[in-house]
């Protein structure tokens, strides 16, 4: 694993937890990224943090909404619709972009803002409208993945194997 995501309890010291980590093997190294303080759109402070291709967002209420995430390096450029590509391939583009912007932004809003910012790229790399809206008709047909039931009152730790650990006298 070379990615992880964790929502760290403040009353909790985040430094010992790395320690723990980067002692667990030599050759393992963990690093970790905190979210940034900024001002969203209506002038609230929010911390966010990109991570992967989304941006995930805790608000002042402790509320958590993601958008999708573009690196400022992404231009957008997708294999252009006049290409001499297979045209199943060439519509598929279209489909996965949009498929991820429903399944990553959770405001249905941003949704609507996203899939129209979508569909200007897609028409500067020459996708006629009828291709643009089927794609986007399909993917909001699978509609976002089912929200998880709560769980709260759990809290994963999830590390790699290791032969010398023990936990209360127990060989793991």
């Amino acid at each position: 694993m070379d990615d992880g995501f964790l929502l760290w309890p403040v009353t909790l010291n985040f430094n010992n937890f790395m320690i723990c980590l980067n002692n667990l093997h030599p050759s393992i190294n963990y690093t970790y990224e905190k979210a940034r303080i900024i001002r969203d759109e209506e002038g609230n402070l929010v911390q966010i943090l990109n991570f992967l291709d989304v941006n995930v967002i805790l608000n002042d209420k402790n509320e958590i909404t993601t958008d999708v995430y573009y690196k400022d390096t992404n231009t957008h450029d997708y294999l252009p619709y006049d290409s001499a590509h297979p045209e199943s391939c060439k519509k598929n583009v279209p489909y996965n972009l949009a498929k991820r912007i429903i399944v990553f932004v959770s405001d249905p809003e941003k949704v609507k803002i996203r899939l129209e910012e979508l569909k200007h790229w897609l028409k500067n790399n020459k996708y006629p409208d009828h291709v643009i809206s089927n794609a986007f008709y399909n993917a909001k047909l699978q509609g976002p993945a089912p929200k998880p039931k709560d769980n709260s009152e759990n809290i994963p730790f999830v590390t790699t194997f290791h032969e010398d650990i023990n936990i209360n006298n127990e060989k793991y």
